[in-house]
C-alpha cells in the first residue's frame, strides 16, 4: 500500500506500507524497507507520532520520481505489523544474515527474525524476541504464520501462538 505517500513515488517498493488498524479507527502504517511506523488519527489526516528505529534496517536510498530503487546486498524488512487489544503494536522484522562473502541472501535459511512489542501509550519497546525461524506474518492475536521445511526440503507452513508476558 503507498497511499500515504506522493503520486510519484505510489506502488514504488521503497515506499510500500503494511497497515494495521485498532476498533477506536488509529491507523499505524509500517514502511517495509526501513524501520518506520507512523500512527494516523481516526481520519487518516494527521500525523500523530513517527517511531523510526535506526539501524535496525538500514535504510534504503530514496528513489527519484521514474528511478528504480537501487538493490542493497543485503536487504532486512518488516514482514507484518499487529495491533492488540493492550494498546501494543507487534512488529514482525525479517534480518538478513550477514554473509562472510558479501553476497545476498539466497535462501530463507539465511534470515533471521526478530518480534519487536511496542507499548503504544509510552512509544517505548517493552519486549523483543529473535528466533531463526522463518515467519511471514501475523495471524491476529493467535500468532505468527512461517515456512519450516521437511527433511526432504519441502517448505510447509505452520503457525507459532504467541503471548505477552511481563
Amino acid at each position: 500500500v503507498a497511499s500515504f505517500d506522493t503520486p510519484e513515488t505510489a506502488g514504488s517498493a521503497a515506499v510500500s506500507r503494511h497497515l494495521a488498524s485498532d476498533t477506536a479507527g488509529w491507523i499505524y502504517s509500517a514502511r517495509l524497507y526501513d524501520y518506520e511506523i507512523t500512527v494516523w488519527d481516526p481520519d487518516g489526516l494527521e500525523r500523530v507520532f513517527t517511531l523510526r528505529r535506526p539501524g535496525i534496517i538500514e535504510p534504503a536510498p530514496r528513489p527519484k520520481p521514474g528511478e528504480r530503487m537501487a538493490p542493497r546486498p543485503v536487504i532486512s524488512t518488516i514482514r507484518d505489523i499487529h495491533e492488540d487489544a493492550h494498546d501494543r503494536l507487534w512488529v514482525l522484522v525479517s534480518q538478513a544474515r550477514g554473509g562472510s562473502d558479501g553476497l545476498p541472501p539466497q535462501t530463507i535459511e539465511d534470515y533471521l527474525t526478530m518480534v519487536e512489542v511496542i507499548d503504544l501509550a509510552s512509544g517505548q519497546i517493552v519486549a523483543r524476541q529473535h528466533t531463526e525461524a522463518s515467519t511471514m506474518g501475523f495471524l491476529g492475536d493467535k500468532g505468527v504464520f512461517g515456512l519450516i521445511f521437511s527433511q526432504l526440503g519441502e517448505p510447509l507452513v505452520t503457525t507459532w501462538t504467541m503471548n505477552f508476558r511481563r
